[in-house]
Order: C-alpha cells, then sequence, then structure tokens
C-alpha cells in the first residue's frame, strides 16, 4: 500500500505535538512495510503525480493552509485514492473569551471568532510577509473546516471528544474513527531522587498558561522546572514568563529539550503540571505519568478522555489550587494509576496505535 502524507510547510521544523503524532505514524507504517511519502501543502496543491491508495490530511486548525489541501483534493482521482483526515481539533472560542490577550477578548466580545482568527492571521502576515497567512485573512475558519472534513473518506480525531466537537461545531456530516494519541513507553524512567516538585514541559504559549504556573509558586521553596521551545508568536509571552522565573531562585527555564532529556526529567518529578485552554490530550502528561509523575491539569479539551480520574483537575485562575496539591502531597489512587498504566500498554502506544491506523486504510481501500 502507498501512503501520502500532507504535512504544513514548516512540518521539518515543527516538533510540538502534532508533528510527534504524524512522524510517529509515518515511521510505524514504513516499519510494517508500507511505501510512505510525505508532501507539503503547497506541493499537494500543485497536484501529485503518482497514485497513492490513501492521501493522509492532517491539522485543521491552520485555517489558511485548508484551501490549498482543499485545492489538491480536486486534482485527485478519487476513484482510486481514499483520503482520510487528523482533525488535531478544538474549540477556541473559551480561550478567546476568557483567556486571549484583552483586544483579542474585546474583538471577540464584539464580533466573534472569525474576526478574531482573520486578524491575527493578518498580524501574522505584517510579520512574516507569508502568503499563506494573507489567505487566512478571507476565510472563515469553521467554513472551510466544514468544507474539508466533507470532502475527506474519513475523520480521524485523537478522543470521541473532539471527533463529536469538531462534527457538532462545523457540521460535518463524515463519519469519525478515534485513533489514539500515544508515546513510546520504552523511553519511560524513573529515579529513586525526585528532586524536581513541579515539571511543566509544553511550548512557551499564552494558551499553554505557563504564566499562572509560574505566579502560583512565587516566593515558595518549591522547585520548579519549566522546559519548551518558544512559540513562534510568543515573544512577548515568553519574556514575561522568563523575567518572572529569573526573579525567583526556586524556578528555572532550561529551554528546548531532546526527548530523551525530557524523560530524564519527568523521571525526577513529584508533579507534572499542564493548565492549558487547549489540548488534545496534551501528550505530555502520558509520557510524565509513565515515568511515575503525579499529573495537575486543567480539564480542558480531551484531557479527561485519557487522563479520566487519574489526574488532579485544577480550575484556570485558581492560583492557590496548585499550592493546596503540593502543600498536601496529593496522590492518586493506586488503581487508578494500575488502570491508566494499562491502557498506556493496550492503547496509548505506537504499536498498537499504527496497527489501528493500519486497520483503517485496510478497511477504506478493499
Amino acid at each position: 500500500m502507498r501512503v501520502m502524507f500532507i504535512l504544513q510547510d514548516n512540518f521539518d521544523s515543527n516538533h510540538g505535538g502534532m508533528a510527534v503524532q504524524m512522524r510517529s505514524y509515518m515511521s510505524g507504517l514504513s516499519a510494517r512495510g508500507l511505501e510512505v511519502s510525505k508532501a507539503t501543502v503547497t506541493e499537494f496543491s500543485e497536484g501529485i503525480k503518482d497514485e497513492y491508495e490513501i492521501v493522509h490530511l492532517c491539522d485543521v486548525s491552520v485555517a489558511y493552509d485548508i484551501p490549498l489541501l482543499l485545492k489538491g483534493m480536486a486534482k485527485l482521482d478519487r476513484s482510486k485514492t481514499k483520503v482520510v483526515l487528523s482533525t488535531v481539533y478544538w474549540d477556541f472560542d473559551e480561550y478567546y473569551r476568557n483567556g486571549a490577550y484583552p483586544v483579542q477578548r474585546l474583538v471577540y466580545q464584539l464580533f466573534g471568532s472569525s474576526v478574531v482568527d482573520r486578524l491575527s492571521s493578518f498580524a501574522k502576515f505584517i510579520n512574516s510577509r507569508e502568503a499563506r497567512f494573507w489567505r487566512g485573512v478571507w476565510y472563515s475558519r469553521r467554513s472551510l473546516q466544514k468544507r474539508i472534513g466533507d470532502s475527506v473518506d474519513l475523520l480521524l480525531p485523537n478522543s470521541s471528544s473532539e471527533g463529536d466537537l469538531f462534527k457538532k461545531l462545523t457540521g460535518c456530516k463524515t463519519p469519525y474513527k478515534v485513533i489514539y494519541n500515544g508515546l513510546d513507553i520504552n523511553l519511560s524512567t524513573t529515579t529513586l531522587v525526585r528532586d524536581i516538585d513541579v515539571l511543566c514541559v509544553a511550548r512557551i504559549d499564552r494558551r499553554k498558561n505557563q504564566l499562572q504556573v509560574a505566579q502560583s509558586f512565587e516566593n515558595t521553596d518549591f522547585k520548579v522546572v519549566f522546559a519548551g521551545p518558544i512559540g513562534p508568536n510568543s515573544n512577548k509571552y515568553a519574556r514575561k514568563l522568563i523575567e518572572l522565573i529569573n526573579r525567583n531562585e526556586n524556578m528555572q527555564y532550561l529551554g528546548p529539550l531532546e526527548q530523551k532529556e525530557l524523560f530524564q526529567l519527568y523521571g525526577r518529578s513529584r508533579y507534572h503540571c499542564l493548565l492549558s485552554w487547549v489540548e488534545t490530550p496534551g501528550l505530555v502528561n502520558l509520557e510524565a505519568f509513565s515515568c511515575g509523575a503525579e499529573l495537575i491539569v486543567a480539564d480542558k479539551g480531551s484531557v479527561r478522555d485519557y487522563l479520566g480520574d487519574v489526574a488532579h483537575y485544577i480550575q484556570i485562575g485558581d492560583k492557590q489550587g496548585l499550592l493546596k496539591v503540593l502543600e498536601n502531597n496529593k496522590v492518586v489512587d493506586t488503581s487508578l494509576r494500575v488502570e491508566l498504566h494499562n491502557r498506556m500498554k493496550n492503547e496509548f502506544n505506537w504499536k498498537s496505535i499504527v496497527q489501528d491506523l493500519l486497520n483503517v486504510y485496510n478497511n477504506l481501500v478493499l
């Protein structure tokens, strides 16, 4: 079977959760003997010459890429090629309403999320002069998401919550099959000494909400470590966060790290904290849990689909909630931890995930 993955133009420099997921799909399928290729969104829009049984699209959150995806799909022979879409989707309305910058919140209140999206694309275009951002100025994100969703043969969300929400908010009628996100359990590690009280691994970005974590532990004795690259449009937010960290001897920012280095940090940490406004589902949470860390999260996105009752859930904005978890040394019941460990072995590891994906392909092609 020949499979073509269609990826963002900047995919090779992307180290976020979506990129990890797609790379794991591609390497896993190649190991099973499939002929796997990849093309950028721009290359796909110009037409692909060879024939593929499966074309795999990903990430409908990037509205300015969807017109190019639709253009490329129009050039496919759909009698010979099936198209699937990993949605990597969640609704940003709550973030725009409560967590975004004040100007974005005001624009959302007055005009709605579509105008916020378009203005955001315009700002990115002014900063970068890249044509793809200019496309985002002229299109409604949600209407584009419906068009691409209705155009494919099957949706592949990371959870039922994600699939249901996508269909509800866009009106898309295409069925979906859940393909979980996962991790390489073989990398899991732990140490006898857990000298980090709180670890926060994520791209530095306002939507990831690291600033609340840092503010919660100002002037305390808890050792708090942050790791992750600075988001491409988050320099101002990152400066504010790093300035706060540098004023407190109990905090440290390590920058972007390789996966092996991250797993070493997980193994040293008592808690991993991720208070994002949107997660689908927060792969770092699973990685940290596999190394024995307790989890502190916000109940957003599809986090609960994966973590169930194993995490300590706190409200975004509740600065005392984090301290209470640590001060009371809260831990989750062992039976719940065992249950999630079993799910990780059976459902959230790349071996079983790639097999599920291969089964989807075979069912579409046969």
